[in-house]
């Protein structure tokens, strides 16, 4: 198993930053995601805790259940699914906090690819690939605004 652990601080309230990265509607605005959509709205709220949503980053294509959900401090979430490639998640988490500058987004993920032999190299280049996704994201939520 690898982990992604990225920490930004942008310049948003914490509201409109927690926003941005709960709405699937929003995922299209950022960049690498080609499509999401909610296959499942959650119990409380559409993208809440239960939801079930499928991001398309192109030729991988993911399914996620958001498994906590504490606006506007916390979403975790969990791949259930994964196209074409096999993708073993621990779970990932979305943490915010008010900062004079902002917001302080911290971004966790664990997972490994399922692939006979080479997995553990191929999982290694896919988080860097993530890590440098998760922060393009992120430094691009004040313009998704």
């Amino acid at each position: 198993m690898q982990t992604i652990d990225v920490t930004e601080t942008i310049p948003m309230p914490i509201e409109a930053a927690f926003e941005l990265l709960v709405d699937h509607a929003n995922y299209k605005r950022f960049p690498g995601v080609v499509d999401s959509e909610l296959l499942q709205p959650g119990t409380a709220e559409p993208n809440g805790k239960g939801a079930l949503r499928r991001i398309s980053l192109g030729d991988v294509v993911l399914d996620e259940e958001i498994t906590a959900f504490e606006r506007p401090q916390r979403m975790d979430y969990r791949i259930v699914k994964s196209k074409p490639i096999r993708v073993d998640h621990q779970g990932g988490s979305i943490r915010l906090e008010t900062v004079p500058e902002g917001t302080r987004i911290h971004w966790t993920s664990t997972m490994r690819l399922r692939i006979p032999l080479v997995g553990w190299f191929i999982t290694r280049r896919a988080v860097q690939q993530f890590d440098k996704g998760f922060r393009a994201l992120l430094r691009a939520l004040p313009e998704a605004a």
